[in-house]
């Protein structure tokens, strides 16, 4: 059994069309959105208002919350001076609020200054003093609240998408 050209032209044709129909379909249905994924696109925009340089953003792991009313996730993007400032956590909640991950002091930053002390101004000494108390103090203080203020993130973090940290 011979095929002429023009059926083999009208065969391989169909074949062709059916093939790429199919392609479609499936290419068409790969690029719909599920239902997570339009909540990631919104929390990822609710993320970038709130960054100085928003088109910089490289998100990570972005987790829907067990409830499906937060999304958490990591962020990197840059800071005014144009560098990457390193990865943050990140908790969007479903009215559009962001938290992110609070900095915290680093201990080396609360040291007891070192007071110049003079042999002739006794009274400026022990004030001199006092004041570096009061300073190392304040510090320590300031360090204790965003520790707490951490603590109570990673709570919210570990409450809202369990299995993300």
């Amino acid at each position: 059994m011979e095929i002429s050209g023009r059926k083999l032209a009208f065969i391989v044709g169909g074949i062709t069309l059916a093939v790429m129909a199919g392609t479609g379909a499936s290419f068409y249905f790969w690029m719909m959105p599920s239902k997570n994924e339009k909540q990631y696109l919104a929390a990822q925009e609710s993320v970038k208002s709130n960054l100085i340089d928003p088109n910089s953003a490289i998100f990570e792991k972005l987790t829907a919350g067990a409830d499906e009313k937060v999304v958490c996730g990591y962020v990197n993007s840059k800071n005014k001076f144009g560098g990457y400032v390193g990865r943050k956590i990140f908790v969007v909640f479903k009215d559009s609020r962001v938290r992110f991950e609070p900095n915290t002091v680093d201990s080396k930053e609360c040291r007891m200054p070192k007071v110049p002390f003079s042999t002739f101004d006794f009274a400026g000494d022990v004030e001199r003093a006092l004041e570096a108390g009061r300073d190392f103090e304040s510090c320590l203080n300031e360090k204790e609240k965003q520790l707490r203020s951490a603590a109570t993130f990673y709570e919210i973090v570990k409450a809202q998408c369990p299995g993300f940290l």
